[in-house]
């Protein structure tokens, strides 16, 4: 039997009057993410094809885009994705992402050039490189619970992803993000405190992951900022006295020039 909760706005007269209706819906016009609800019942027919209505429609998502979401697929669905789509095919980037020189993963880098060129080289690797070849997997709404990233304690490690660092949507309680680029990280490796890269989000026109900051336990935030900004301060004193010198350097230059023409 039809959906007893099929509302009385008539239905379209013509397949292509069901693309857009803000009600009704046709299976066969539905997206390729795009899913019914397992509860949707079917509420009438045209031209013999079920029709349901759009609220009972959702998009399905990959389990990493389900977390943005709060959500988490359930461990017992994770091999029950609803949809299976093939890889997509990424356009070249000529230019490509490019690690800052300050990227480093505390105890992980050492100091030295050659560890600092080794995670250059890893972290400039395009994201979708090593997945472009997977099959996307894509969930339901109910076949997740809600979620939220675990508490990490002053002792524990620093969860990271698969591109060793930390994205700042999936923070974790007991992480901070310090937006010091560089003077940050010099503290961090001077105290020897454990820190990670922040990835931010990514360019919009090019995709390619933008990243700034390090990430640290809670309980060294502090330090480390004080710290880097106190290295900042100096910084910028310096170059002012750098400045002031040339000002006077070039003054001088100017009052001796006028001096020998008359």
């Amino acid at each position: 039997s039809f959906s007893d909760d099929a509302t009385k706005e008539p239905m379209p007269k013509s397949k292509s009057g069901f693309a857009k209706h803000p009600i009704y819906v046709l299976k066969s016009q539905l997206g390729k993410t795009h899913v019914l609800s397992p509860t949707a019942s079917v509420c009438g027919l045209f031209a013999g094809e079920s029709v349901y209505l759009r609220r009972d429609v959702s998009v399905a998502l990959e389990a990493k885009a389900w977390l943005y979401q709060g959500r988490k697929v359930k461990e017992s669905l994770v091999s029950s994705p609803l949809i299976r789509l093939k890889p997509r095919k990424k356009a070249a980037n000529k230019k490509g992402f490019v690690a800052l020189s300050s990227y480093g993963v505390g105890a992980g880098n050492d100091g030295s050039e050659k560890q600092r060129v080794t995670e250059e080289a890893a972290a400039s690797i395009p994201l979708d490189k090593l997945d472009e070849q997977k099959e996307r997997l894509l969930y339901g709404r109910w076949q997740t619970d809600k979620w939220s990233p675990p508490y990490v304690g002053p002792q524990d490690p620093i969860p990271l992803n698969e591109h060793n660092n930390v994205e700042l949507a999936l923070l974790n309680p007991g992480l901070v993000h310090i937006d010091i680029p560089i003077a940050a990280v010099q503290v961090a490796k001077q105290l020897d405190v454990p820190y990670a890269p922040c990835l931010l989000g990514f360019n919009s026109s090019q995709g390619t992951p933008i990243i700034r900051g390090i990430v640290v336990h809670e309980v060294h935030s502090e330090m480390i900022q004080h710290g880097a900004q106190e290295i900042n301060h100096y910084k910028a004193e310096k170059q002012g006295r750098e400045r002031q010198r040339l000002i006077k350097k070039s003054w001088k230059k100017l009052m001796s020039s006028i001096l020998v023409k008359r």
